[in-house]
């Protein structure tokens, strides 16, 4: 593959709401499309995805590994600490991906934030659980720390040069909007240490003090906080060439998120008081496009030398695959937003 295409496993782990299923189609299919169009906007010329049926077992097949740029994991109902086989199935799988395959990057959305976070970082005592401070819901700020904002700003772009072209960095507190800037962060550019994205989620990744890591929660000294809101300590993190997460959905627009919580709200026995509040809240501007593009920019990055020394997680440390991988997959390849493939299978 040229050094101007990347290549994406998205691993589905969730069917969108019927409504959004019928207009959006998969959270692959929306993934694709905000990715595409954020690589246009930033000058890279291909991005190309591979959808993964994860409830139903089937994973990128092994041949295929090596010709990946990145892993991406969506949002799920499911909660990573669920005993569900295909939950735990793929927290062995990140590992496996993690400490035998280095060149590939791992982004994981919301629920994919949850299990990367549960499956690399456990031994420093990181864990997902239940928020007693119940549902972060609606848009929200998240305030970007200093750390992840240097980190990221940073990172190198050898695939872009190669292919004649330069990456734009992350805004920095001194940068101005340009022409060429994308319309949400052109909205954030007062502050570009906000960082306002869609939330729905019940869960949350709890960060506690380690005696793996001198800083005052537990992260491997290369890894940092993306950020947090008022509601959520823990709103993502970064480990450069390597690790992406959101908490948050750059995924969902007003449309998704408001269909989902009319789902959402009457399985949790939300009155219509409390849904209607919700709505409110979701009906508000983010910054998705941005977003977009900073995952975009994650997974062309060019590993530096300082990646390869990389934790490695002590469940991981054989490389073996996980029992359970089907050897055999139904997949999708999108060029530049073209599907070329069978169809598969709804998530259950």
């Amino acid at each position: 593959m040229s050094p101007s295409t990347l290549h994406i496993a998205i691993l589905d782990t969730d069917t969108p709401v019927p409504t959004v299923l019928a207009k959006r189609g998969l959270y692959s299919d929306i993934f694709t499309s905000l990715l595409q169009d954020a690589s246009s906007r930033l000058s890279w010329p291909t991005i190309t995805t591979t959808a993964y049926d994860i409830v139903a077992g089937l994973y990128p097949p092994t041949a295929l590994l090596p010709t990946l740029s990145g892993i991406l994991i969506t949002g799920s109902a499911a909660s990573s600490y669920d005993k569900t086989p295909w939950v735990q199935l793929l927290d062995a799988w990140i590992s496996f991906i993690y400490v035998n395959y280095p060149k590939i990057k791992i982004f994981g959305s919301c629920f994919g934030h949850q299990i990367v976070c549960q499956s690399l970082l456990r031994e420093y005592g990181v864990r997902v659980e239940r928020d007693g401070s119940g549902w972060e819901v609606g848009v929200h700020e998240i305030r970007l720390a200093k750390e992840f904002l240097g980190a990221f700003s940073a990172m190198k772009s050898t695939g872009m040069k190669e292919a004649g072209k330069e990456l734009k960095q992350l805004p920095t507190p001194d940068d101005t909007p340009s022409p060429t800037s994308s319309p949400s962060a052109e909205a954030s550019a007062a502050d570009p240490s906000i960082l306002r994205l869609q939330f729905v989620h019940a869960d949350h990744v709890v960060l506690t003090p380690s005696h793996h890591s001198p800083a005052p929660f537990s992260l491997p000294s290369d890894w940092v906080l993306l950020g947090s809101t008022p509601h959520c300590h823990c709103q993502g993190v970064y480990q450069p060439s390597r690790i992406l997460t959101f908490q948050g959905h750059f995924e969902f627009d007003r449309f998704v998120n408001s269909e989902t919580i009319k789902i959402f709200g009457k399985i949790a026995g939300w009155d219509d008081a409390r849904v209607k509040e919700v709505l409110e809240a979701i009906d508000a501007d983010d910054d998705s496009l941005r977003a977009a593009e900073m995952v975009v920019k994650f997974f062309a990055d060019a590993a530096g030398p300082a990646v390869q020394s990389s934790h490695r997680p002590i469940k991981a440390t054989q490389a073996s695959k996980p029992r359970g991988v089907q050897k055999q997959t139904k997949e999708k390849m999108r060029r530049s937003g073209r599907i070329e493939a069978r169809s598969r299978p709804l998530l259950k």
